[in-house]
């Protein structure tokens, strides 16, 4: 059985960590989301999911958090080895829970890939 808990061991729970991320990170520019993302030294990935309000309701908010976690938790493996954060832009509002799910792994691999290259 897969292990599709979210502990605190795989978010960035402190402002220490969002700054770092923030001012270490390197930013890309996604379809629909934006990603700051940081090599780290340890196994487990962390994510930090900020949600404007420019996104709507707190209700569109949550769902659009819920359905990043959700996709974080089930493929945990293609995020190994970075400190995230990930912003969604106003076009993820309108996605259904299927887009917005394959828009968010297709944004992620193509800032990794990025990331790796060092462009």
């Amino acid at each position: 059985m897969s292990d599709n808990r979210f502990p605190k061991a795989n978010r960035l729970v402190s402002e220490s960590d969002f700054s770092r991320v923030y001012e270490e990170g390197f930013r890309f520019d996604g379809d629909v989301f934006v990603f700051y993302l940081l090599e780290n030294e340890i196994s487990k990935p962390r994510v930090g999911i900020v949600t404007p309000k420019y996104l709507g309701s707190a209700t569109k908010r949550n769902r659009i958090k819920r359905i990043i976690r959700e996709s974080f938790r089930k493929d945990k493996e293609i995020f190994e080895g970075f400190d995230f954060i990930v912003r969604p832009t106003e076009v993820a509002s309108n996605l259904s829970n299927v887009e917005l799910t394959d828009r968010f792994l297709s944004d992620f691999r193509a800032s990794k890939k990025v990331v790796k290259n060092g462009d």
